[in-house]
């Protein structure tokens, strides 16, 4: 009896925690979107009208539901119930239209252990991609890390983003050094210069720290200086070790560092700009020593990564090849927009191909009869196909062993080590190639 009684108050306690964790971070986030992004756009990014956009937090397990737009100054609450169709099976985050706005519906319960600040951050830094980025000329969207993973292009990067930091710090002489980096980087891997996300993410993530900073600044008029320096300072270079994910960092430091200097740049990122290129735009080159500290601990982890990627990536590429497999289609409808990823790898064998390594529990699904989960890590590859063998274009696909499936009609059913699925659709072959469609309704 008292161990039931402790473990009910133990509950009622974690529950009450959990209630006053939610309603501050839709505090906050209420309070970026009407103090900061409302109240002083252009002190954020200029020419945005966010007043057209709106967030919706969803919290399943209190089975409540905030709305924020520029229609109330408090969120307004409605019941699960209440919401779109579009926001069933939200594993992260989802953009789609309602109420006339552009709207990112966010899953609250997946922000639990997340500091107050971060489900605001993750809604302005997505609607800014957005209605921010709508009309740039960026480049091209394929996004990933050239697999095998080398070394020194993370070396350089980190170095890079060290001396950045010692520039912002005050050392003047730390610019230079940096743009000694920035060219050893270009020269080391030229392939990567078009799939830095320095200017996507970068900027995104710029607008998205410049907000949460005004925010805990009290709004418009508040002080950011000793905020921005602050996160500046804790940016770890030692943590690089993809092209794709350091773009976020490198990107939005390279922002402010031209604030300070009062240079005018964000004109020029819907002309393909990033920031980075044009903080070293004319900035002197010296040389400078390498960190060995740097240099064993990005090392060590691209090493390890790779081991990691291989087990993935090897055989797949192998078994792309291979008529005793089923290429299985998961088409773009199944995903629910955001969808969690291990990592994007480009492998340079086949650059055309980008590969996405899935977490366990991922899930897709359209309707009942249509569904696949994940049981281990596992990988696919994007299709770019012009003419697919399929009805519809874009998409996944998994590869399953042929002595793996049951089928029966028009129904399929897998269950492997890796992952299970049941399927209504059809087995099509090309080019030696056996797929799987499944039924577009």
């Amino acid at each position: 009896m008292l161990a039931s009684v402790l473990t009910l108050a133990v509950f009622s306690f974690s529950g009450k925690a959990h209630a006053q964790e939610m309603a501050a971070k839709v505090k906050f986030s209420n309070a970026a979107f009407h103090d900061v992004l409302l109240k002083c756009p252009e002190s954020v990014w200029p020419g945005l009208d966010w007043s057209t956009t709106g967030i919706l937090l969803i919290s399943r397990e209190a089975r409540q539901v905030w709305y924020i737009s520029a229609k109330t100054t408090a969120p307004d609450t409605m019941s699960l119930s209440a919401l779109p169709k579009e926001a069933g099976g939200l594993d992260d985050f989802k953009i789609f239209p309602f109420r006339g706005k552009t709207v990112l519906a966010l899953n609250l319960d997946k922000y639990q252990r997340d500091e107050v600040t971060l489900p605001g951050a993750v809604a302005v830094h997505e609607l800014f991609h957005r209605i921010g980025q709508a009309n740039w000329k960026l480049a091209a969207s394929k996004r990933g890390d050239f697999y095998p993973l080398l070394a020194q292009p993370r070396i350089d990067r980190g170095m890079l983003l060290s001396e950045m930091q010692t520039y912002a710090g005050g050392d003047t002489l730390a610019l230079p050094r940096a743009a000694f980096w920035y060219d050893k980087w270009k020269t080391d891997a030229p392939e990567e210069i078009q799939y830095t996300t320095d200017a996507r993410e970068g900027t995104a993530k710029y607008v998205e720290r410049l907000t949460v900073e005004r925010t805990r600044a009290g709004g418009c008029a508040g002080d950011v200086s000793a905020g921005v320096a602050q996160w500046i300072r804790s940016q770890n270079a030692n943590d690089l070790h993809g092209l794709d994910g350091e773009g976020y960092t490198i990107g939005a430091v390279a922002g402010f560092l031209l604030d300070r200097a009062k240079t005018p740049w964000k004109e020029a990122m819907k002309n393909g700009a990033t920031p980075l290129e044009l903080l070293m735009n004319g900035a002197e080159r010296q040389s400078g020593p390498e960190d060995f500290d740097l240099h064993t601990v990005i090392t060590a982890r691209i090493d390890a990564a790779n081991v990691e990627i291989g087990h993935l990536a090897d055989p797949f590429a192998a078994q792309l090849k291979n008529p005793d497999y089923y290429r299985v289609i998961i088409p773009d409808g199944w995903t629910g927009g955001y969808f969690g990823l291990m990592g994007a790898v480009i492998p340079r064998a086949s650059p055309a191909q980008t590969y996405l390594i899935f977490p366990f529990g991922q899930e897709f699904q359209s309707g009942k009869q249509n569904w696949m989960i994940l049981t281990n890590p596992s990988l696919a590859v994007v299709r770019t196909d012009e003419n697919p063998p399929c009805a519809s274009k874009g998409g996944l696909e998994f590869l399953v062993s042929k002595s793996k499936i049951t089928s029966k009609a028009n129904h399929f059913s897998a269950h492997t080590a890796n992952l299970d699925f049941e399927i209504l659709g059809k087995s099509v072959a090309r080019d030696g190639l056996s797929y799987l469609c499944p039924a577009t309704n």
